[in-house]
C-alpha cells in the first residue's frame, strides 16, 4: 500500500462486503513508497487453500 492510504478504510470494507467471519483471513500491510506504476495504489498478493474433503 502507498504511504497516504489508511488500511482501516480497506478492512472496514472488507468487513461490509463479506461480514463477520468465525476464522477471518489473515491479512498483512506494507506500507511503501510506492510502486513500479505510479498510477497504482495497491498491489495484492494473495494465496488460497482449500481443504481436500475427498475420502
Amino acid at each position: 500500500m502507498v504511504e497516504g492510504c489508511d488500511p482501516a478504510v480497506g478492512l472496514e470494507v472488507f468487513k461490509e462486503t463479506i461480514g463477520e467471519l468465525e476464522n477471518p483471513p489473515l491479512i498483512t500491510v506494507l506500507k511503501v513508497a510506492g510502486l513500479a506504476n505510479p498510477l497504482c495504489l495497491v498491489e495484492i498478493e494473495a494465496i488460497a487453500v482449500v481443504e481436500d474433503n475427498c475420502d
